[in-house]
């Protein structure tokens, strides 16, 4: 029988359904067979990615430290190599500058071992993963002619850029993908760190580096090996014997039955520091207490670990348990104990942040965020505090506006876009300052108020404004330029020319003012700089 024409219309139907079935059913397969290894590269770039563009800190004259002089209970320095001033050299290319400071940290470890932290925290001032900090470390590998710091600085950046795509997860729960993204880190790092050791043999802190490396590969006997090597030159080290101590957690395969016994082993009365590895054990487990809200034993944890001495790490902890507590004082007290005796670390600057924004004092936690962004502009404490301290700055200062303290109220903009200088309410609520507040304001009178006040820069912004919105910006450039005559070294009259000279279509003239002001602390003008050149 010769099927019908509706026949024939219903199996052609069918096929065609059955067809789009497959298409679909491949399609999902293919979707979610992709989609782990898009969102695994994703968290990548994201922990890699830089918070916010953040001017470097002040120049530094000769050898950078922070802290204040002197020793601390245990005979060590309670200042250390500045992180902060280093970034700064290197972003200013004063390449001769980075050198002398990391060999004037490895020539006192060396002839003091309680020196260890200076060295440490030179390369650690370069152990942070964002990519724009790899070119600039190249450029000065190349122009030291392989200098071992060069080397050394080199590796810890990338060691950092490994650790950071494996991510915090337990190995469980960590892709494939970040996995192998690691160890490409590793594979730059361990060349860079191996060539540093050979031009500096006692360079120790590359042996902890290398230490904590073969951690995340679980290698155990290489983590010994390493160790028993880095205590050969160094005896007395403490860094050493904690970065290895830390591989002894149970989250890493070891116990606190190892990590206890390895602490006794060490104990020496003529080497007081060493008695402080006792702690890290308790210090492991307050931080899961911690983490699973346990907040009252793991105080009661880390008290054990502080009962050993005056130490940064265990005050840090102590301080993060007792914010989660809303225990403030003791909090800023701990974290402000910490930072004394171990200046310059992001993650502990990013918690006082933290405990300054829940006493709502915008202002503190702002400069607060910003010192913690020189120096690690990925941290992962910073990146959640980061919108909240912005938005908390916005809304102050729109508070002062409506109290009637306008300067007070550009103030506080200001100091904000200095942390956030691409954020469009704090640069809106300026502008909507400057301008009248959505008045007409009489542009003659604002011009002559200037002429009185040839030194109020509030006043020259207010004509600069008020003429921009009408686009008549040849009367702006002079007003700046003779401005900046009596004023060279106010870094904001050169941020706002070279606003005017882009808005004249003319950024090439305007890019050495974006970056006197950029070099002077004003992060908008680091960020308007590089967008005068690509055209942004």
């Amino acid at each position: 029988m010769t099927p019908s024409r509706s026949d024939t219309r219903s199996r052609i139907a069918v096929v065609a359904a059955s067809f789009a079935v497959i298409v679909a059913g491949t399609a999902a397969f293919f979707w979610l067979s992709i989609k782990p290894v898009k969102d695994a590269a994703d968290g990548r770039l994201s922990r890699e990615s830089q918070i916010s563009s953040i001017a470097p800190a002040p120049i530094p004259t000769g050898v950078p430290f922070v802290g204040a002089d002197g020793n601390d209970a245990d005979g060590y320095p309670t200042k250390t190599i500045d992180g902060a001033g280093l970034r700064s050299l290197l972003a200013h290319e004063r390449f001769d500058d980075v050198t002398r400071a990391f060999e004037v940290a490895q020539d006192a470890f060396e002839a003091d071992p309680t020196r260890e932290t200076w060295i440490h925290d030179a390369a650690r001032a370069f152990g942070t993963p964002e990519p724009e900090l790899r070119a600039p470390l190249e450029t000065w590998l190349a122009k030291s002619n392989g200098h071992w710091a060069a080397h050394l600085a080199l590796g810890s950046h990338w060691w950092s850029v490994a650790v950071t795509r494996r991510g915090e997860k337990f190995a469980k729960d960590t892709p494939a993908q970040d996995f192998a993204a690691m160890d490409d880190g590793f594979a730059h790092a361990t060349p860079e760190l191996e060539k540093a050791l050979s031009l500096r043999p006692k360079l120790v802190t590359a042996i902890r580096l290398e230490i904590l490396m073969y951690r995340q590969r679980s290698g155990r006997a290489d983590e010994r090996r390493l160790l028993d090597a880095g205590l050969a030159i160094c005896p007395s080290c403490f860094q050493l014997r904690a970065a290895y101590l830390g591989g002894l957690e149970p989250r890493w395969g070891g116990s606190y039955i190892l990590m206890d016994a390895f602490a006794r082993e060490a104990k020496d009365p003529a080497r007081p520091r060493l008695r402080l590895l006792a702690g890290y054990a308790d210090l492991d487990r307050a931080k899961d207490l911690r983490f699973d809200k346990h907040y009252d034993e793991a105080l009661a944890t880390i008290q054990r670990a502080c009962a050993l001495g005056d130490y940064w790490e265990f005050l840090f902890e102590r301080a993060v348990i007792q914010d989660r507590r809303d225990d403030v004082p003791n909090a800023l007290a701990d974290v402000d104990r910490a930072i004394a005796l171990r200046p310059g670390v992001a993650e502990v600057m990013a918690e006082r942040a933290h405990i300054l924004f829940k006493q709502s004092d915008y202002d503190g936690a702002t400069r607060q965020l910003i010192d913690a962004l020189r120096l690690d502009p990925t941290d992962e404490d910073a990146r959640h505090l980061f919108p909240l301290v912005v938005k908390g700055m916005s809304h102050i200062a729109w508070d002062a506006f409506q109290a009637g303290k306008q300067d007070e109220a550009l103030r506080l903009l200001d100091l904000g876009a200095d942390l956030a200088p691409l954020d469009r309410d704090i640069d809106h609520r300026r502008t909507w300052i400057l301008t009248g507040a959505g008045t007409h304001p009489d542009v003659a009178a604002l011009q002559r108020a200037a002429a009185a006040a040839p030194d109020d820069i509030r006043a020259h912004q207010r004509v600069d404004y008020t003429l921009s919105m009408a686009k008549d910006f040849e009367p702006v450039l002079a007003m700046w330029s003779e401005y900046l005559g009596r004023h060279p070294e106010d870094a904001r009259a050169h941020l706002e020319r070279a606003g005017t000279y882009r808005a004249l279509g003319r950024p090439y003239d305007g890019v050495a003012d974006a970056r006197f002001a950029c070099d002077h602390g004003i992060s908008e003008g680091c960020v308007r700089g590089f967008s005068m050149i690509d055209g942004r």
